[in-house]
């Protein structure tokens, strides 16, 4: 009784999105993926429903779908900030389609996505509140604005006169008294050095970017298990940034690391215009994995803008054939 009730409300789920919005292939693995995380197959489901979400980005509501029971199934494989990532991702769409909001969940699957956008919030570190009080420190010998010493007024050079002039400089006639006296020379104002601009200091790689050039470095001497390593490692940490995502990603596709390196890739999804290498790195770990569909449609957006290569000129045709 319990199956058919739950295959009843996924008829129904599926059947409130209108027909024409996604791809058939790309419905059924969300289907299939449900279904097998209501049955505890969370492994299978994971990669039902990464395909899933994958096929059908343009289509926010099965999207939106396929992301809130992706991450419930992340979290059910203990694979918290994977969980995160996609309950993310719906956040992101509901801010600009409401996406979320318009699917029929069941209220148990809506408590245990909507627990893990809780988690998430208390994870992310709060921002900044406008106003905030800026860094109080001061150069050496600077004084705080207000403070006696620094509201007194400098001096200005100027002539000073002298009530009793030395001897000899008063006048003894007359006619000197009454001569216009001769101009005073003044002194010239004293021209304050210009400021020198100190040159700013250049910045200083991160941890995370030396690791990346080691990496490199390992995989341009032709190190290739060691450089595997290396980016396996770094695609471990849960910091990463895009641009650092999409030079993991494309590591480990140069080491033969298919698996791992769409499995960074899809942290980076969607790849966007002036990505176009990293979506045929992606389409190459696609075909190498055997989902043909997806390695097709990346290499299709991606051809227009890459340069003929070697590595082009391989796979183009194989990806194409399938074969």
């Amino acid at each position: 009784m319990k199956s058919v009730s739950f295959i009843l409300l996924l008829v129904a789920s599926l059947a409130s999105i209108p027909a024409s919005a996604a791809d058939p292939h790309y419905e059924g693995l969300l289907t299939r993926g449900i279904a097998e995380a209501q049955r505890g197959d969370y492994t299978r489901a994971v990669q039902s429903l990464r395909i899933a979400a994958f096929g059908t980005m343009e289509e926010a509501r099965t999207y939106a779908t396929a992301l809130v029971w992706l991450a419930i199934v992340q979290q059910k494989l203990g694979h918290a900030p994977e969980a995160r990532i996609a309950a993310n991702r719906v956040m992101v769409l509901e801010r600009t389609t409401a996406a979320y909001t318009a699917l029929p969940l069941d209220a148990a699957t809506k408590a245990a996505f909507e627990q893990i956008v809780k988690i998430e919030a208390r994870t992310t570190p709060p921002s900044a509140p406008p106003g905030a009080p800026q860094s109080e420190a001061r150069s050496a010998g600077s004084l705080p604005a207000g403070s006696p010493a620094s509201s007194r007024p400098v001096p200005a050079i100027a002539e000073v006169a002298t009530e009793n002039p030395p001897a000899g400089s008063r006048r003894t006639s007359r006619q000197d008294a009454g001569a216009p006296a001769p101009p005073v020379a003044t002194a010239a104002p004293v021209a304050k050095p210009a400021p020198v601009a100190k040159p700013a200091p250049a910045p200083q790689p991160s941890g995370l970017d030396l690791d990346l050039k080691a990496a490199q470095q390992l995989l341009n001497e032709g190190k290739l298990l060691a450089a595997r390593e290396a980016y396996l490692a770094l695609g471990e940490r849960r910091t990463l940034t895009r641009p650092h995502l999409l030079e993991v990603g494309k590591g480990l596709n140069r080491v033969g690391a298919w698996q791992q390196s769409a499995f960074i890739y899809q942290r980076a999804y969607p790849l966007q215009a002036g990505e176009e290498l990293h979506m045929f790195y992606e389409a190459i770990n696609r075909y190498e994995l055997g989902e043909l569909s997806i390695a097709r449609s990346l290499l299709s957006r991606a051809l227009p803008a890459l340069p003929s290569s070697r590595e082009v000129l391989l796979y183009k045709p194989k990806i194409e054939s399938g074969l």
